[in-house]
């Protein structure tokens, strides 16, 4: 009896970690970017707006788009910021011909990042669009991280290990382009290396 309820303690523990204490709940890297306005803005806000869809599309640096999704947050009963990315997307590349394909890198990884944001209980889909995003631009650390803590998500259930190397070996790729504000990194880094002990 007593091995049940300490079992059954470590499974609501590790429970209430993923769904409230997670890589994409606890990473509020966008504060980062804060001296920017539209960012603040977003952070306000919430929701998407076609200003927000704009710039997300836009000639801006990735990291500013990453930031504004960040910014936009989470809520535990799902959000819809990807529902109306997408279809500002249609609108620009044509509702009846609409396909991932068409899209540019950075629209791929927003709209990956906006789909993991909105639902973080389910991380399949998002993951997909991801790693079409990559492929399209392997060699940025910022493509690379908001994917990394994508599948931190995923295997947070399983094994906290996979978890922190997910965005380890990110972290460790010297080929890759810092193209993120070192404030930023410094957010994810304090809390993804709480998960470094479970690779001892």
């Amino acid at each position: 009896m007593k091995k049940y309820i300490l079992w059954l303690f470590f499974a609501v523990s590790s429970s209430l970690t993923c769904f409230c204490d997670s890589p994409i709940t606890s990473t509020y890297f966008c504060q980062a970017y804060f001296d920017i306005d539209i960012i603040r803005e977003a952070e306000k806000g919430g929701i998407m707006t076609n200003n927000f869809a704009e710039f997300l599309s836009g000639d801006y640096p990735i990291e500013q788009k990453v930031a504004l999704i960040n910014a936009l947050g989470w809520d535990i009963n799902g959000k819809k910021n990807a529902d109306f990315y997408e279809n500002f997307l249609k609108k620009k590349y044509g509702k009846r011909r609409f396909s991932l394909s068409k899209c540019s890198a950075d629209e791929l990884l927003c709209f990956g990042y906006l789909k993991e944001m909105d639902d973080y209980f389910s991380t399949e889909a998002a993951i997909k669009i991801l790693d079409l995003a990559v492929k399209k631009q392997p060699n940025s650390y910022t493509f690379q991280m908001i994917r990394g803590l994508v599948i931190a998500q995923r295997e947070l259930d399983l094994d906290w290990c996979a978890a922190f190397e997910a965005c380890n070996q990110v972290e460790q790729n010297a080929e890759l382009k810092r193209d993120m504000k070192q404030e930023a990194v410094d957010i994810i880094w304090e809390y993804m290396s709480l998960y470094e002990d479970s690779c001892q």
